[in-house]
């Protein structure tokens, strides 16, 4: 085994080198004395390579970096601190709510108003029960409603 890794100084010593060819004793096919590499074939400067990646390993990634695979990776909407600021079906569900509450506020509707008005969102809209900011908007409907919904009421709203 060391033959094989050290073949070139090896050969350089035993053979006593070709004139000023002599290693310095550097291992890994070191210099000699014209600056030439001993032993500098293709295979063995391959080979050298080798070992010195598998004696150093690989570098180290730097403080909060790390390697993740593409399933790995995804992109949320960012938290606004209760804004819906946000462009496309949420906003425009949520302008409908404000109308369906101004409209409760002027006609001093209830309950039964509310899911009467709540049922045109929803046709026009289609069912909003699986999408990912349903959330977010049963939380404006809990926050701004002047009656009392029930837990069974809230699951149920967008269905």
């Amino acid at each position: 085994m060391l033959l094989f890794f050290y073949r070139a100084e090896l050969n350089a010593f035993l053979g006593g080198g070709r004139g000023g060819d002599v290693g310095v004793g550097v291992s890994g096919g070191g210099l000699g004395k014209t600056g030439l590499v001993v032993g500098s074939r293709v295979g063995d400067r391959e080979i050298e390579m080798e070992v010195d990646a598998a004696l150093m390993g690989t570098s180290k990634l730097p403080d909060g970096v790390e390697v993740k695979s593409s399933s790995q990776v995804a992109f949320s909407a960012s938290k606004s601190d209760g804004r819906y600021d946000q462009v496309g079906l949420v906003a425009d569900v949520v302008q409908e709510l404000k109308v369906v509450f101004l409209e409760l506020e002027k006609r001093a509707g209830n309950k039964k108003d509310f899911f009467r008005l709540l049922e045109r969102v929803k046709q026009e809209y289609g069912p909003l029960g699986g999408h990912p900011s349903v959330g977010a908007l049963t939380g404006f409907v809990v926050e701004r409603a002047s009656f009392h919904l029930t837990a069974d009421e809230v699951d149920n709203l967008w269905y």
